[in-house]
C-alpha cells in the first residue's frame, strides 16, 4: 500500500482523517505530476493549478462528503493530466541497462574469454491494479495482467510496486478505455483503477573466446533481475543438451558449456562429449573420428586396434578374436543347399554348385558362407541388407589364411 510517508509524498501534506492514504498519496502525485500544487488548511487538502498561487481550483476534505470513487478521481486525474486513469512506475523502476548488466553478468563465465551484454532493450509493460474501499477491511487492491486476468500475487509483490510514482503520461499508447472494460467484469464496485508501468528487459549475453561466440537470448522483469530474484537462463548446448552458465571452447572453436567439453585420451584434444566414444579394445575415451565400429559387436574400436578375421576380412574389435577368427566365423553351422539365401547365391554363381558340405554364421550386419571341395575351401561374405557379395575368396581347407578371388 502506498502512504503519504513514503519518500515520493514527503512533500504532501497529511491527508484528513476520512482519506484512504493510499489514494490520497495517488491523488498527490497527480497533481505533482501536472505542475499543481497542494497545501493544508483547517484539515483540508487545497490544490492549486499551475499559475494560480492562492485560489484552489479545488479542495478535498473530511467535510464536504467527497466521493472517493474511481469516477471522481478519474474526472479529476482527467482534469489535471488530460488522462482519465492513473499511471505510475515503480519508484525504483530500472531505468537504464547500467542498472541491470553487472547483475545479469555475474551469473556467467567463460574460460580465456569475455562475457558482455550484446544488446538489450527496456520496455515498459502494464500492470493493472484495481482498488476499492471495504467498510471493515479498509482500502482493497486487486492485481491484473494486460489482458485483466488475475497476476499472480507473489510475483507482483517481487516487481517492487509497493512505492510507486505518478506519471503525467503512460510511457506508450495506451487504450484509456481499457480500464472501463475491465472494471465492468469484476465484481468490486467502483475501482479506481492504476496502470502500473513495469520494465520488462529483454536481450542476450555474449560468450566469446577469440573469434569465436555464442549469444545465449534472456527476457524478464527487470525489477526482478536487478534485485537478484530472477536469474537469466544458462547456455543450452544444442549438441549435447548440457546447461551451464560456466562455458568453454573446444579445439575446433566451439564454444559451449564447459561440462560438455571432454579430452580425448590418445590426442589429447579438447572436444564436445557427444563426439567422445570409448574404444572397445582399450577401453579409452577417444575422438569418435578415430574409431570404426566392430562389424560384429557393433562396438566403436580405435583403427589401429581393429583386427581383420582371417575368414571373413571384416574389421573387428580384438574381444571377438581368436586363433586369428572373429566369434562369427568360429560359430559356423551345416545348412542344407536349400536355405532361402544360399540357393539365390548358388543361381548365380553356376561354378559353386559343387562344393559340398555348405556351412553358414549369420549377424545383423554380414552372412558368411563356406563350402569344401577336395583339399579347398571357398567362403562367401554377404551384406544381409543388400545381399550382395563383398567378399569372396579361397584358401586350404584346413588353414586359416584365405586369398580374395576377385
Amino acid at each position: 500500500m502506498i502512504t503519504p510517508a513514503d519518500s515520493h509524498y514527503n512533500r504532501t501534506p497529511q491527508a484528513p482523517d476520512d482519506v484512504d492514504p493510499s489514494l490520497a498519496a495517488l491523488v498527490g502525485g497527480v497533481c505533482r505530476a501536472g505542475g499543481w500544487t497542494i497545501s493544508e488548511r483547517d484539515g483540508r487538502w487545497e490544490l492549486s493549478p499551475p499559475g494560480l498561487s492562492a485560489t484552489a481550483a479545488a479542495s478535498l476534505g473530511a467535510t464536504g462528503g467527497l466521493d472517493w470513487s474511481r469516477s471522481t478521481l478519474g474526472a479529476f486525474c482527467e482534469s489535471v493530466t488530460g488522462l482519465a486513469t492513473i499511471h505510475a512506475e515503480p519508484s525504483d523502476q530500472v531505468r537504464s541497462v547500467r542498472q541491470l548488466s553487472a547483475r545479469l553478468l555475474s551469473h556467467y563465465s567463460v574460460d580465456a574469454g569475455h562475457i558482455y551484454l550484446g544488446g538489450c532493450s527496456l520496455d515498459p509493460q502494464p500492470l493493472l491494479r484495481l482498488s476499492w474501499t471495504d467498510g471493515r477491511r479498509g482500502v482493497q487492491h486487486e492485481w491484473l495482467d494486460r489482458d485483466g486476468q488475475p497476476a499472480d500475487a507473489g510475483l507482483v509483490e517481487s516487481l517492487g510496486v509497493e512505492r510507486l510514482t505518478v506519471l503525467p503520461r503512460p510511457p506508450r499508447r495506451w487504450d484509456e478505455r481499457a480500464a472501463d472494460r475491465v472494471c465492468q467484469s469484476r465484481p468490486a464496485p467502483d475501482p479506481v483503477v492504476t496502470v502500473v508501468w513495469v520494465t520488462m528487459a529483454t536481450g542476450q549475453v555474449i560468450a566469446s573466446v577469440g573469434e569465436h561466440a555464442v549469444g545465449i537470448p534472456f527476457s524478464g522483469w527487470a525489477h526482478r533481475f536487478a534485485a537478484g530474484v530472477e536469474t537469466p537462463p544458462p547456455y543450452r548446448c544444442p549438441e549435447t543438451g548440457a546447461e551451464s552458465y560456466h562455458l568453454a571452447m573446444t579445439d575446433d572453436g566451439e564454444v559451449t558449456c564447459a561440462e560438455a567439453i571432454g579430452e580425448c585420451d590418445v590426442s589429447g584434444g579438447r572436444q564436445l562429449r557427444s563426439q567422445l566414444v570409448t574404444c572397445d579394445a582399450t577401453e579409452q575415451l577417444v575422438s569418435v573420428n578415430s574409431t570404426l565400429i566392430c562389424a560384429l559387436s557393433g562396438k566403436h574400436v580405435l583403427r589401429d586396434a581393429a583386427l581383420n578375421c582371417a575368414v571373413c576380412d571384416q574389421l573387428v574389435s580384438p574381444r571377438v578374436v581368436a586363433g586369428g577368427r572373429c566369434e562369427l566365423c568360429q560359430s559356423m553351422q551345416f545348412v542344407a543347399t536349400d536355405d532361402e539365401r544360399l540357393k539365390r547365391l548358388l543361381a548365380s554363381r553356376i561354378e559353386l554348385s559343387t562344393w559340398k558340405k555348405w556351412q553358414a554364421a549369420v549377424s545383423d550386419q554380414i552372412a558368411v558362407y563356406s563350402a569344401v571341395k577336395w583339399t579347398r575351401r571357398v567362403v562367401l561374405v554377404v551384406d544381409c541388407a543388400t545381399e550382395q557379395v563383398v567378399r569372396r575368396a579361397s584358401g586350404s581347407r584346413w588353414g586359416n589364411s584365405f586369398r580374395d578371388d576377385g
